[in-house]
């Protein structure tokens, strides 16, 4: 019991981790669109946005993982103290 709820612990902090990450990626990579955009070069708008696409996605996607981590954690300590 115990090595699960380490795993799932330490599922949360990676996620919380990647979560940190991903939106510093995504702040980096909207700065870098947006001065493109300003810039009027096409190109590299578009490979900005496209990155911004796929990083967003990946946070979601993410995210979801983080929220099932946590709700394994809650379940796991409503189990312990009931």
């Amino acid at each position: 019991m115990s090595e699960t709820l380490n795993k799932i612990r330490t599922n949360v902090v990676v996620r919380a981790r990647k979560s940190e990450e991903l939106s510093k990626r995504i702040s980096r990579a909207t700065k870098q669109f947006k001065k493109a955009f300003q810039n009027q070069d096409v190109l590299l708008s578009d490979i900005y946005a496209t990155e911004l696409e796929c990083l967003v996605e990946s946070y979601e996607k993410n995210g979801k993982l983080l929220q099932e981590s946590v709700a394994q954690l809650d379940g796991d300590d409503l189990h312990r103290w009931n």
